[in-house]
C-alpha cells in the first residue's frame, strides 16, 4: 500500500511551532523555579550559648526560613529533646569546618562565649571565603525589640527602633482606614445581613438579636462587644461577628488588632504581654495577625499563649497598612501567610 504524505498548511505549521515553543517555555520556567528554590536554601553555622541558639532556631522555624544548620558550637549542653546537634566551641574547629565546607554561606556568632580576639579571627576567616559573618550581641534578646545600628566615629551603637504605631500620624491613619471601611460596610452589607440573621434568630428562639459581651484589650479598657445572638444548639458562623463593625466605627475596635479578652484571659494575657513593654498596643481587632501567620508553632518551644503574644508583638513592631490588608485577605480566604 502507498502511504499518502500529510501536507500541513502554513497555519498548521505556525500553530505547531507555537505549541512547541510554549511547551519548551513551561519546561524551562519549571527548571528555573526549581533552581531558584534550591539556591534560596542557606547553610549556616551557629556559635553561642545554647539557649540563644535555640531561640534563633525557633525564630527561623516560625518565619519559614529555608535554612540548614550545618553545625552549632556552644559552651554548654541542651536537653536531650533539643532540635539541634551541638558541638563544643573551639575557634580552630570552626576555621577547619569553614575551610572544609564549600556550602556554608553565613556564620552567626554570639558575644557570649567568643572572646574579642576569636571574633576578629573568625570575621577575617569568613571574609576570605566570601561568607557572611553576623555578630549577635549578647543580652539584647530580653528587650524583645527591633534594634538599629548607629555609628559615632569608630564606635558602633545599638538603639531600639520606634514602631510606626508610636507615631500619632500613623495611628490617625489606621483609625481613618477603620472608620471609612466600617462605614462603607455598615451602609452596604450590614443591613441585609442583619435582616436575614434577625429572621433566623427569631424563628429559633425569642430574645434580642444582638448580644453584648463585656470585653477588653491589652490596655485594660473595658467595652461591650456586639455579636449576633446564637440560638441554643445552633452552630456559629462567620457572620456572627459582623455587628462588631459598630465597635470599629465607634473606635472601640479595629479591623486588625489585638485579641478580644474576657474573664481570666485578661490577667493571663496582660501578665505575658507586660514582658515586652509595648507602650502603644492597638485596639482589639476583628482578626489578628497571630490567627493567619503560617508559623509551625508545634515546633517552637513556647506555650500557645507565649506564641500568640510574640506574634502580636511582631505585628506591633512591623505594622503597615499593607500588613493589615494581607491579614484581612487571608482571614477572609481562610489562608495562612508568612511574615
Amino acid at each position: 500500500m502507498i502511504q499518502k504524505s500529510v501536507i500541513l498548511s502554513k497555519t498548521d505549521v505556525i500553530w505547531k511551532k507555537m505549541c512547541i515553543f510554549a511547551a519548551n517555555s513551561i519546561k524551562n520556567y519549571t527548571l528555573k523555579a526549581e533552581y531558584i528554590e534550591m539556591s534560596r536554601t542557606k547553610h549556616v553555622i551557629l556559635i553561642g550559648e545554647a539557649e540563644e541558639l535555640r531561640e534563633m532556631h525557633d525564630e527561623w522555624l516560625c518565619r519559614n526560613a529555608r535554612i540548614v544548620v550545618d553545625a552549632c558550637f556552644v559552651d554548654d549542653e541542651l536537653p536531650s529533646d533539643a532540635p539541634l546537634v551541638m558541638l563544643r566551641y573551639d575557634c580552630a574547629a570552626v576555621e577547619d569546618l569553614l575551610c572544609a565546607s564549600g556550602v556554608v554561606s553565613e556564620v552567626y556568632c554570639s558575644s557570649s562565649i567568643v572572646p574579642s580576639a576569636d571574633m576578629s579571627r573568625l570575621c577575617y576567616c569568613c571574609e576570605e571565603r566570601n561568607i557572611r559573618f553576623v555578630f549577635v550581641p549578647h543580652g539584647l534578646s530580653s528587650l524583645h525589640r527591633r534594634m538599629r545600628t548607629t555609628h559615632r566615629g569608630g564606635l558602633t551603637m545599638l538603639e531600639p527602633c520606634r514602631p510606626r504605631l508610636y507615631s500619632l500620624c500613623w495611628r490617625i491613619l489606621k483609625r481613618l482606614a477603620d472608620l471609612l471601611g466600617s462605614l462603607l460596610l455598615l451602609l452596604t452589607v450590614f443591613p441585609a445581613v442583619y435582616v436575614v440573621r434577625a429572621i433566623q434568630i427569631k424563628r429559633k428562639s425569642m430574645g434580642p438579636v444582638l448580644l453584648r459581651t463585656k470585653s477588653s484589650g491589652p490596655d485594660g479598657k473595658v467595652f461591650h462587644c456586639l455579636t449576633f445572638r446564637r440560638p441554643e444548639g445552633q452552630a456559629g458562623t462567620r457572620l456572627d461577628a459582623m455587628p462588631q463593625l459598630l465597635n470599629v466605627f465607634f473606635g472601640e475596635m479595629s479591623f486588625v488588632g489585638m485579641p478580644l479578652l474576657t474573664g481570666d484571659d485578661i490577667e493571663q494575657y496582660v501578665a505575658e504581654a507586660e514582658k515586652y513593654h509595648i507602650r502603644h498596643w492597638p485596639r482589639p481587632g476583628l482578626t489578628q495577625w497571630s490567627r493567619v501567620c503560617a508559623h509551625p508553632k508545634s515546633q517552637r518551644m513556647l506555650s500557645p499563649l507565649e506564641n500568640a503574644v510574640a506574634d502580636d508583638v511582631w505585628y506591633v513592631q512591623h505594622w503597615t497598612l499593607g500588613l493589615d490588608l494581607r491579614t484581612l485577605a487571608c482571614t477572609y480566604l481562610g489562608m495562612k501567610c508568612g511574615a
